[in-house]
């Protein structure tokens, strides 16, 4: 039994709003997928428990937690949910949010119109049926990370010979592409427009305008007129003034004519 990871295995969950602090019931082989169907259904406003998304809208998912029960084998989830669901109450009104009380069933359940269309109000992943990259976003969010179902197990010597035996003539994602984006020539008018941006933001901190950086640099370097009378005058630090002046730190040419 995997313990560090339960969502990964099949089992009863509780799903809590502290908004109301009712709670909702369920069972499944993949808790964390559970989880991820939920949310979408309830992001998009047509999960099957309408009570759940009463509160869903009204409290936001912030209020909402997820959390593993129960671990236990496939053939005992439906027991194990009954016997969770009558310990909260969760097919009360005022203290759960299922809609039916018996475990696996949706005797008396009101459908809408749109989950009458798609087959029933458990059936979302319907309308993944013309819409392949929809379902491909959502697999790949349900296998991410540590919901993959191989996430902390290594791969044998063995499978690891296959991988690479199916790959071998098979040629790299990448061939052919520069290194890195910093390898690819730049355009001179992208090169322009990204320093006009540079100097830009560095004229908004210091909270003056282009001609005053030229005024202070050209008073500096011609006049020699010292930086704290500059820095006075201007109302700037000092060393804000010796950064526009210093050819140094690379920022007084950015000024010049």
């Amino acid at each position: 039994m995997d313990e560090k990871h339960p969502e990964q295995r099949a089992g009863i969950y509780r799903i809590t709003c502290s908004g109301n602090g009712r709670v909702y019931v369920g069972s499944a082989k993949h808790i964390g997928r559970r989880f991820y169907l939920h949310r979408w259904e309830l992001a998009r406003g047509d999960h099957h428990s309408r009570l759940m998304q009463r509160a869903w809208n009204k409290y936001g998912s912030a209020a909402f937690t997820f959390e593993a029960v129960l671990l236990c084998a496939e053939v005992d989830l439906l027991r194990y949910e009954q016997i969770v669901i009558d310990f909260y109450d969760a097919a009360n009104p005022k203290k759960g949010m299922n809609i039916c009380s018996i475990a696996g069933r949706t005797d008396g359940v009101k459908w809408t119109d749109a989950q009458r269309a798609r087959g029933g109000p458990t059936k979302g992943m319907r309308v993944f049926k013309d819409n392949p990259a929809a379902h491909a976003n959502l697999m790949a969010a349900v296998h991410r990370g540590d919901k993959h179902h191989q996430f902390g197990k290594p791969r044998s010597e063995e499978v690891r010979r296959k991988i690479s035996e199916s790959r071998k003539g098979t040629p790299a994602w990448n061939k052919g592409q520069a290194a890195s984006w910093a390898a690819v020539p730049r355009p001179q008018e992208v090169k322009d427009k990204a320093s006009a941006t540079k100097r830009a933001k560095h004229l908004e901190r210091l909270g003056i305008t282009a001609a005053d950086a030229k005024a202070i640099v050209s008073a500096n370097w011609f006049d020699k007129v010292p930086h704290q009378a500059l820095a006075d005058q201007y109302g700037l630090p000092k060393m804000k003034v010796l950064g526009l002046c210093n050819p140094q730190y690379g920022e007084a040419w950015l000024w010049m004519l």
